[in-house]
């Protein structure tokens, strides 16, 4: 296959795989955002939020993959740019072989470390979410924050709940 036809392949998924991710994400946005509807699991074409989300996570990762295959076909290029952008001589001279390599595995590894201290990062500052401050969203938003701690049938063994004596439980026919 010529290069020219492979090249134009390449930038055709990557165009696809960008709508995709950029119209599965307005989608989780905009059409079923968290907590949409008190949280009563809406459904697009069978699929849920959840659903939705890991498509888009897969789309990434696809996206990902297509754009490492991009560099790669275009790695001469992209070393040498990257080797002559590094070098401090007024009139650059076309790069070594070494330098160009070494420029372009340098860059691939500081987008590795960069990624990789974002998920550090936010593995390391993950907290579970307050439930009993700020304005609420999502399932129980509108509930006392003391309401929404306590299971559905805390106090049903005891005489009197938080509100009075309850009612008797109807006897059976």
């Amino acid at each position: 296959m010529p290069r020219q036809v492979l090249n134009f392949l390449i930038d055709a998924v990557t165009l696809a795989l960008m709508l995709a991710m950029t119209a599965t994400g307005l989608l989780l946005r905009f059409v079923l955002p968290p907590g949409s509807r008190g949280g009563q699991g809406l459904r697009l074409w069978n699929m849920t939020r959840h659903d939705w989300g890991d498509l888009h996570f897969w789309l990434a990762l696809a996206l990902l993959l297509i754009a490492l295959v991009h560099v790669a076909l275009h790695w001469t290029w992209v070393c040498t740019l990257l080797a002559r952008w590094t070098t401090r001589t007024a009139r650059p001279l076309a790069p070594s072989l070494a330098r160009r390599t070494l420029a372009g595995v340098a860059v691939l590894a500081l987008c590795g470390l960069a990624v990789s201290g974002f998920l550090w990062l936010g593995h390391a500052q993950t907290r579970p979410a307050p439930t009993d401050v700020g304005p609420q969203r999502g399932r129980g938003a509108g509930r006392s924050a003391e309401t929404q701690l306590e299971p559905p049938n805390a106090g049903a063994a005891e005489p009197h709940g938080r509100h009075g004596p309850r009612p008797a439980p109807p006897r059976p026919a």
